[in-house]
């Protein structure tokens, strides 16, 4: 086998590594919002659709500012229970950053 036929595996496997990484980060991701979401819309506080609308809100703010935002929409109990889910994200979207 040659240098090159062997630069080109290696470069390949680094090529999937990094592609199985990025979309395991994805799907990790998705699945803790998705645990956050059902949390959140379990509660009888709003409509279902105003609920939604709010959980999507959470998608596009800063980790620091989420727990307020629950708090001041959904209560303080609520937000102890989405609370760990809240530092998992945060955990998560810091190795997605890197």
């Amino acid at each position: 086998m040659s240098i090159r036929n062997m630069q080109n595996g290696v470069e390949k496997v680094i090529d999937t590594i990094s592609r199985n990484t990025t979309e395991s980060l994805t799907t990790q991701w998705r699945d803790i919002r998705n645990k956050i979401d059902s949390i959140l819309l379990s509660t009888t506080t709003f409509k279902t659709d105003e609920t939604r609308k709010s959980c999507r809100e959470i998608d596009d703010m800063a980790a620091d500012k989420r727990s307020a935002y629950i708090t001041a929409k959904w209560g303080p109990i609520c937000c102890s229970k989405v609370e760990p889910l809240l530092i998992q994200l945060q955990l998560l979207e810091s190795k997605m950053r890197q």
